[in-house]
């Protein structure tokens, strides 16, 4: 249902005027108004019982700019967070949906797909791309306090390509060592005696033969690999593990443990030389 009033303080509900041509149901309660519409060509106030969204179904015309009653606080208990700066309060969910199928998920839980329609919330999306989500403990990934660093050791025996396949249904990438900081973390995994004999590492020369680059595109020090390596053993040999030193070793044959990592709520930035 929409009711049409001139515009007067920006629709506030004690001084809207009502348009003397527009029928107006005297039951509604302007309680439960839950979108308010300017129409900026006519300065043309509407209200509506529901929300609604400009180019779906309910709106009137592309000249109006939609502003929503707020919820009284983020659902943290859904698991939405709220940036600590621009209070925006929302979700990522990663299940796949059509666009239609994820709007109308959001309106169930009160809301609406998301929005860059500010420099905030340009920064909001920014930190979703870059970050991630939180460290999931609840998976057994651990976080490093210095690095903020998200990892898992999985002792289970995979092939490369099998152990990036897993990461990556859990969110996140095989391990890289291209910062100082990560390095670190490997170090602890390994002088910990967490670590197997050989370890599924984030880098591969698949596709650019002896080339060696962190996922992120991060050139790998050479200085880190054992002596000999990397080199391509019967031209069989272009994924990388870790065993005391970087090594270069099947990746649809041998089998070993790996280290997963998901981005996660830190400034995370690839150095520019190479670790």
């Amino acid at each position: 249902m929409t009711s049409r009033y001139s515009f007067n303080r920006f629709c506030d509900h004690n001084d809207i005027k009502r348009d003397s041509d527009t029928k107006y149901d005297t039951r509604r309660n302007h309680g439960t108004c839950k979108s308010v519409g300017i129409d900026t060509s006519s300065m043309t106030c509407y209200l509506y019982n529901d929300r609604v969204y400009a180019g779906l179904n309910g709106t009137n015309n592309s000249n109006i700019i939609y502003y929503w009653l707020l919820e009284s606080e983020c659902p943290i208990q859904l698991g939405y967070r709220e940036d600590s700066h621009s209070k925006i309060c929302s979700l990522y969910n990663d299940t796949n949906l059509t666009w239609l199928e994820a709007q109308i998920q959001c309106q169930q839980e009160g809301g609406f797909l998301f929005m860059v329609d500010t420099r905030a919330s340009q920064m909001v999306l920014h930190d979703y791309f870059v970050s991630g989500a939180e460290c999931p403990i609840q998976l057994g990934y651990k976080e490093d306090s210095h690095s903020k660093i998200c990892s898992l050791y999985n002792d289970t025996i995979l092939t490369w390509l099998e152990a990036q396949i897993q990461c990556q249904q859990e969110g996140g990438f095989l391990f890289m060592a291209d910062t100082r900081a990560s390095q670190m973390v490997l170090q602890h995994y390994s002088v910990s005696g967490d670590l197997g004999a050989f370890t599924s590492l984030g880098a591969t020369d698949m596709y650019d033969e002896d080339v060696w680059e962190w996922f992120n595109g991060v050139p790998i020090d050479r200085s880190h690999f054992a002596p000999d390596d990397p080199n391509n053993y019967g031209n069989t040999e272009h994924c990388l593990f870790y065993s005391t030193a970087l090594i270069d070793y099947q990746c649809d044959i041998f089998k070993c443990g790996f280290i997963c990592q998901i981005p996660t709520i830190q400034t995370y930035l690839p150095s520019a030389g190479t670790v």
